[in-house]
């Protein structure tokens, strides 16, 4: 049987349609897959590993079954494919972590077939953006269910300092008019890494640097090496949420704290509030 050893973006979306399958479940539900899917759980966060592809997940491509339908000569006979379509979903958050609802976005996708590529839509009362990529199995284009561009126009008021609590004091000054604020982003699909012992490098360095970059706590390129940067951004993660931690391991993503806060933080589809960074320390 074929064993596919997973490159940088692979899903078993994108892996189906390389093998000419029109449903990733006729590879992924196989019984040659059960260790890993019982591993992995998510078939779209599958380990890269971003030293080669020696250390990354190996899939096993069982042969097509044959069709378990037919039809007569002379006659109109329709079939329908039991195809799975791909989806985008992420979240928008402010810097304290709190979800920013009703901003509108503009989600392009190259090669997708909607109009211009792009559809429009709102967050959610989470934050939240859940688009589905239609027809991904008919499309060719290598890029495709690769890349996606999205811009969401954040309210003002969103981008602001809290504001005052009920009752309080108005603002010395009025505020100025402000309309909402664009911000753009290039999208990565197949791209994260898995964590929570999930991944065979130690501490799924991989998975926690992407996922503390999209929280914008910057770890540098996502290498899977615990260098300066990524045990910074662990440290400011740590106090950001007050995780514990044993005495000179501050800068360590343990799987007992640390990296279960960080998929609740990332990967949950819910408003995570957290309470605003200590200050620096001042020489």
């Amino acid at each position: 049987m074929p064993q596919y050893r997973c490159r940088d973006q692979d899903h078993i979306s994108k892996i189906a349609i390389e093998n000419n399958r029109v449903n990733s479940d006729s590879i992924w539900l196989d019984s040659s897959n059960d260790q890993l899917r019982a591993l992995r759980g998510d078939p779209n966060c599958l380990f890269k590993d971003p030293h080669g592809p020696v250390g990354s997940d190996t899939i096993s491509i069982p042969a097509a079954a044959p069709p378990d339908k037919k039809g007569g000569v002379d006659k109109n006979n329709p079939f329908v494919l039991p195809t799975k379509d791909l989806w985008i979903r992420v979240r928008i958050l402010k810097e304290n972590f709190e979800a920013i609802p009703n901003a509108k976005f503009a989600l392009t996708i190259p090669g997708s077939g909607l109009p211009n590529d792009t559809v429009e839509g709102t967050t959610d009362a989470k934050g939240e953006i859940s688009q589905r990529i239609p027809n991904y199995f008919t499309r060719r284009d290598v890029s495709y269910g690769r890349t996606a561009t999205l811009t969401v126009r954040v309210p003002a008021p969103a981008t602001d300092n809290p504001q005052p609590a009920p009752g309080a004091a108005p603002p010395a000054a009025p505020q100025p008019v402000r309309g909402p604020v664009p911000v753009t982003w290039e999208l990565k699909i197949g791209k994260l890494n898995p964590i929570k012992e999930q991944a065979p490098d130690r501490n799924c360095i991989s998975g926690v640097q992407a996922r503390l970059n999209n929280l914008c706590l910057n770890c540098g390129p996502v290498d899977g090496i615990t260098g300066p940067n990524t045990k910074s951004s662990i440290k400011a993660f740590r106090q950001i949420f007050n995780i514990p931690s044993d005495a000179g391991k501050e800068d360590v993503p343990d799987i007992e704290n640390f990296q279960p806060k960080l998929y609740d933080v990332h990967d949950k589809p819910q408003s995570v509030l957290g309470p605003a960074p200590p200050p620096p320390a001042t020489a």
